[in-house]
């Protein structure tokens, strides 16, 4: 490979990644956005937030698959993101097609779709710590709120809906901050190209 070449593969993968992070900021403000309004208004009709709900699950698992294939430098941020994008990807899908669901049901979905992500953040932010990166206890402090309250969706130990809605704004909010911490914190870009099989060993330098 030429000088030239080397250059120019090195340019194409930047852009991949920056364009990956850019699209899961994104994504994360538009799920802040979301979440705000369910905790301020109590959130909208039935049939909005449902459509609203699957819209944003498939576009949340298209964002980690992409992620997945951008290979950025430490591969912390979608380390399991072609499970988790599928799966979200799957979940927002038949949310779409399933028509109206049950305030109580749809909730139970998202409490479970959102506290599978957290706990893969909490997992990752360790690997952040053993990686040298300072901030990785904001990732984890803000996986650990957003894992409880994507939990407490679960049991649906309230009669009122109003209350569910919040706690689901609430949820959606944390997890919006948490891949926005996610994205800036974890995806770096590499400095030079790497062979792809110098990633899995032990000495290699990951790009630096």
């Amino acid at each position: 490979m030429t000088e030239a070449d080397r250059k120019e593969v090195t340019v194409n993968h930047y852009r991949k990644i920056q364009a990956a992070r850019y699209a899961y900021i994104i994504f994360s403000i538009g799920l802040c956005l979301f979440g705000g309004i369910l905790l301020l208004r109590n959130g909208p009709q039935l049939q909005k937030m449902t459509t609203g709900t699957g819209i944003l699950l498939i576009l949340f698992g298209s964002c980690k698959i992409w992620g997945y294939y951008s290979k950025d430098l430490y591969r912390l941020a979608f380390q399991h993101g072609l499970a988790t994008g599928i799966f979200a990807a799957a979940i927002g899908l038949y949310v779409l097609t399933a028509g109206e669901l049950p305030a109580d049901l749809l909730c139970t979905i998202l409490g479970l779709t959102i506290l599978m992500d957290a706990l893969t953040k909490i997992e990752m932010s360790l690997d952040a710590k053993a990686f040298g990166i300072s901030a990785w206890w904001l990732i984890l402090f803000t996986g650990i709120l957003n894992g409880i309250l994507s939990f407490l969706l679960i049991p649906h130990p309230w009669d009122v809906e109003a209350k569910m809605i919040m706690i689901l704004g609430a949820a959606l909010l944390t997890e919006g901050i948490l891949n926005i911490l996610t994205a800036v914190i974890t995806i770096q870009l590499p400095t030079k190209i790497h062979p792809e099989e110098a990633a899995s060993r032990e000495d290699s330098p990951w790009g630096l």
